[in-house]
This record gives C-alpha cells, sequence and structure tokens, in this order.
C-alpha cells in the first residue's frame, strides 16, 4: 500500500498548495467554473475527500455493512441531475466549508493532511471503513484511498 499512499500524500500536497495559492484567495467568494460553485468552494470540495477520509479512520471497527470493491462502488454511481440530492447536498456541504475563508480552510486542510499522514502509516490497506450514514456500505482503507 506504500505506493498508493505516496500517490494520495502527493495527491493531497497539492490540493494545499491550491488552498494556500493567493489567487485563489483572492477569488475565493467569486464564482468557479464549476456551475454553482464559487473559487471557495469548489476548493473546499478537493479538499472534502481527504477530510472524509480522515472522518472515516474515526469510526469504529465494522461487522454489519456489505463491503464493496472500488469497483462496485464506481459502478453504483450514476450521472444525476444537478439539483438532484447528492450534487446539491456536496455544492451546499463545500460552501459551508468554505465559509471559514482562505486562510483557515488552508491551515485547517493541512492539519488534517499532517494527521492523517501519521494515522495511516503502517494501516492495514484492507481496514474496513463504515460508510454509513452516507452510503450504505463498507469499504477497504486501500480502496477508499484510491478514490
Amino acid at each position: 500500500m506504500d505506493h498508493i499512499l505516496h500517490t494520495f500524500s502527493d495527491a493531497a500536497a497539492f490540493v494545499a498548495e491550491l488552498l494556500e495559492d493567493s489567487e485563489a484567495a483572492r477569488r475565493w467568494d467569486e464564482p468557479s467554473a464549476l456551475e454553482g460553485m464559487t473559487v471557495g468552494g469548489l476548493a473546499r470540495h478537493l479538499a472534502q475527500g481527504t477530510t472524509y477520509l480522515d472522518r472515516l479512520l474515526n469510526g469504529a471497527a465494522v461487522s454489519d455493512a456489505p463491503v464493496v470493491t472500488i469497483g462496485q462502488y464506481v459502478a453504483s454511481l450514476k450521472m444525476e441531475g444537478f439539483d438532484d440530492d447528492l450534487p446539491r447536498y456536496l455544492r451546499d456541504l463545500a460552501r459551508r466549508s468554505a465559509e471559514h475563508g482562505p486562510q483557515n480552510t488552508a491551515k485547517r486542510f493541512r492539519d488534517v493532511l499532517e494527521r492523517l499522514t501519521a494515522r495511516v502509516e503502517g494501516v492495514s490497506g484492507d481496514r474496513l471503513l463504515d460508510m454509513r450514514p452516507v452510503l450504505p456500505w463498507a469499504m477497504r482503507l486501500e480502496d477508499r484511498i484510491r478514490l
């Protein structure tokens, strides 16, 4: 799992750089290229996967949730309409998270990234993460990192 962690860490470090970018901070409240999101909302959306993984690692051991592979997870995704529940939820979550402002958002992300990097060292890629209540299943850590 070392190569996956290395790739994940590189990608997360790039997101941190984007969050710390002065141009992104200057345009934080302006519309982004993604309809319905500000620059700050889009930046925060990029960071959500990492912060969500940190929360998943706080969860208890999973024993009663069905386990899905990354292939099953991706196959379950469907293109939803712009105003359907999931896309609206993700935009709202990003918007609310971005309200903390660019500097606070960047600092909080760096803190999560530092903590998460230390936490996943030595953890088995087979550790099950309980995705409920957001999703009705569990997923292996290695598969979740690949997302």
